[in-house]
């Protein structure tokens, strides 16, 4: 089992840490499947103290190794500092044991000794085949300067320099980077005191399935882990996790590089845990994923069967918690809305209250990255409601599923079912494309990560870490954020995914993670939409000689003509600024050059001398922001002119400005920022266009040529190679080459 494939701890402390919070559920209980490891079964347990925050159960203690390399993502929960070698120790001890068919438990423990810091336990069940002086010997072999002390009458061994401890207790190996945790452990076990006294964790660990790992979580040590592991900028959350259950229970099988998980949390503590919230709630799909973008850093998802009964229980457990009043003034406080928005509120909501349901809504809130900033966005899908809502609407609806929706959004927009309200910069990747050129859904699909992103449940978390630490957003305290980068580095996408289902014993929480290097990275292209116009000088030929010549705008808005050395000729008033181009014509058909160009929703035709043709400009049907290309498709002088208009849309016409009759328009989700080239073949026409974040083949009518969809995208910077009358070699997103036939639209892979 590689060192690299398994970011097992640390995902889940962070899911604990960061966005666990809303999943609680009750004892997970399976008649008809294979327990854990029985509690009484396991002597190595026995040496644990009562204090543990977190307990792994091994099926195998060579599983162990994966876990605590310098390498590996969990390496922070268990290597204390610099300094500390337990860890490189235990490496090589487990390295050279026999595995022969020895494969005995194991469990690592943390425990917080002191105030920010954890200590690490860590107790092997002695092997058949070894005696303890073997072992002692073995220990000896890798560290030679390894001295004898005792404690409480009983023997233990150190390096205090270097932070490593061990004894022997009972039939148990015993490791520790702190004298004082191996003490207690010590004197623990000779009282007959362990983990094992505390019912919660074996009821707990009893209703566990087998697995390769089992990891319990002891909720009341949340805010010790926050001190040791988390950015301060997280500490808000610190409550929130401590309230989710009394203990947790999460069942790993792992894969190279993956691992997958189910388990259940129990709780003593009543509605004062998120327990009763979504106890009695059935489980649905969720299409969220479909509507947020490839590069999405997390989302989560609430999407209760019956609303009303999880409003109440939420606000049962808020009055739990003595946090009910403080919620109340901020949900309560319609100030956030205009008298129109008071409106459609009451209208939305008339019937609730009156014997009657609320319709069926799922709230999300989702984050990715814009810029430099990661920027957040509520939504909100309503069943059957078709109207667009305001910002503060949606915040207002989807605070009343709790406070982690509290947010001022600027602005929102409808796609498909899914209102998204958030800060105008977020909106502005929905209407410029970015946010819909890929969606997550179909980036994890189409890249086969076992994370799964439309579930049957009632609460779903995801979060990729890549798109996290590409960004710099920082997660852990600074003390392990560097070396977190430097391994994340070695892979583009670490997928997490959490989804919590209801069911008649219980619930149950389904985890799967995968980290991978994919080989469609489509980080690396472009999503900047802003639009360049060109300023000039503009050049063009003399139609009769060839020559060069140049037209562009002063700073007061003057045309100036110039030679080919750009030597001024003459001048001419104009009062607006032309879109980006000059083209010269032959207008008459007479081989005399005239300069075609365009300024808000007008086309305009100067001659050679700086005087206006006669009948010019003329309207277009919108308005103008770069333009014109003119085209000579057949060689006749019958010109087909492209504009590019200011609502992102591509219009043909004549010089004239009379829209051609073949022309069909296109509108892409992404910004075109330059206007397309034109591709012979056959005596057919076709147009490549290239945008923002991909490139298009159209045909004369300006329809896709092909479902340019998923990875069977151009990239925006493809070369375009003709092989036949009908066919190109294209490079698409999967970074490979494809033949496209234009007739079919059909793709072959190029060999």
């Amino acid at each position: 089992m590689g060192k690299k494939r398994v970011i097992l701890l640390l995902a889940i402390v962070l899911v604990l840490v960061g966005a666990i919070a809303f999943f609680y559920l009750k004892i997970y209980r399976s008649d008809d499947s294979e327990k854990g490891i029985d509690s009484a079964e396991v002597v190595a347990l026995s040496t644990i103290p009562n204090d543990a925050a977190l307990v792994l159960l091994f099926d195998d203690k060579f599983k162990i190794q994966s876990l605590i390399g310098r390498e590996s993502l969990t390496a922070p929960l268990f290597v204390r500092d610099e300094k500390s070698s337990l860890m490189g120790m235990m490496q090589s001890f487990l390295s050279n044991l026999s595995e022969g068919d020895y494969h005995t438990p194991a469990t690592i423990s943390l425990h917080s000794t002191i105030p920010g810091r954890f200590s690490t336990l860590i107790s092997l069940d002695i092997p058949n085949n070894y005696s303890k002086s073997e072992l002692l010997d073995l220990a000896k072999k890798i560290k030679s300067n390894i001295k004898k002390d005792s404690y409480s009458g009983k023997d233990f061994y150190s390096l205090p320099k270097q932070d490593i401890y061990f004894t022997f207790i009972e039939d148990v190996m015993v490791f520790s980077d702190s004298k004082v945790l191996l003490e207690s452990s010590i004197r623990h076990s000779a009282q007959d005191v362990s983990i094992l006294g505390n019912e919660l964790f074996v009821s707990s660990l009893q209703e566990s399935k087998s697995g390769d790992m089992i990891l319990m979580f002891n909720h009341d040590a949340t805010s010790n882990f926050f001190s040791a592991y988390i950015d301060s900028s997280y500490k808000s959350y610190r409550s929130v996790v401590d309230n989710v259950a009394s203990w947790s229970a999460i069942t790993f099988h792992l894969g190279d590089n993956s691992f997958v998980g189910s388990g259940h949390l129990i709780n003593d503590a009543g509605n004062k845990k998120f327990e009763d919230v979504i106890a009695e709630q059935d489980g649905t799909k969720s299409t969220i994923s479909k509507y947020l973008p490839f590069y999405t850093h997390i989302f989560y998802s609430i999407r209760p069967s019956d609303i009303e009964q999880f409003i109440s229980d939420y606000y049962a457990f808020l009055e739990a918690n003595r946090r009910k009043l403080s919620f109340d003034r901020f949900r309560d406080t319609t100030s956030i809305l205009s008298s129109s928005d008071k409106k459609s509120i009451n209208k939305l909501f008339a019937e609730f209250g009156n014997g009657k349901s609320y319709p069926k809504i799922e709230v999300g809130r989702a984050a990715f990255v814009v810029g430099k900033s990661l920027e957040w966005v509520n939504m909100l899908n309503i069943e059957g409601f078709a109207d667009t809502l305001s910002p503060s609407e949606v915040d207002f609806i989807s605070m009343k599923f709790g406070n982690f929706f509290k947010t001022k959004s600027e602005e929102c927009i409808k796609l498909g079912p899914w209102h998204i309200a958030g800060s105008k910069v977020a909106i502005d990747e929905y209407r410029d494309g970015k946010a819909t050129f890929l969606s997550l859904y179909d980036y994890m699909t189409e890249n086969q990560v076992v994370t799964e992103l439309d579930n049957n449940s009632v609460v779903s978390f995801f979060c990729n870490f890549d798109q996290a630490y590409n960004h710099k957003t920082r997660i852990l305290s600074e003390k392990y954020q560097e070396s977190l980068d430097e391994i994340l580095a070695q892979s583009n996408l670490e997928a997490l995914s959490l989804d919590l289902t209801s069911s008649q014993s219980g619930g149950l929480l389904e985890v799967s993670f995968e980290r991978k290097s994919v080989d469609a990275v489509l980080m690396d292209i472009e999503r900047d939409t802003t639009v360049i116009i060109p300023k000039g000088p503009f050049e063009f030929k003399v139609i009769a000689t060839g020559e060069k010549r140049h037209l562009y705008q002063t700073p007061n808005l003057f045309l100036r003509f110039s030679d080919e050395n750009k030597k001024p000729i003459w001048s001419a008033p104009f009062s607006t600024n032309i879109c980006g181009a000059v083209e010269g014509i032959d207008y008459y058909k007479n081989n005399r050059t005239q300069m075609l160009f365009a300024s808000g929703d007008k086309l305009y035709l100067l001659d050679m001398t700086g005087r206006f043709v006669s009948g010019f400009p003329k309207s277009v049907e919108k308005e103008i922001l770069i333009g014109p290309k003119v085209y000579d498709p057949f060689d006749d002088k019958n010109y087909r002119v492209m504009l590019l208009y200011k609502d992102n849309s591509l219009g043909l016409c004549d010089v004239n400005g009379l829209a051609d009759p073949n022309w069909g328009g296109f509108k892409p989700k992404e910004k075109i920022k330059r206007l397309p080239e034109i591709l012979k073949l056959d005596n057919k026409i076709y147009w490549v266009l290239r945008t923002s974040i991909q490139t298009y083949i159209l045909d004369y009518s300006g329809q896709p040529v092909a479902q340019f969809e998923g990875y069977k995208r151009v990239r925006p910077d493809s070369e375009i190679e003709v092989i036949s009358s009908n066919e190109v070699v294209l490079s698409l997103f999967d970074k490979k080459n494809w033949i496209l036939n234009l007739d079919s639209g059909i793709f072959t892979e190029f060999e």
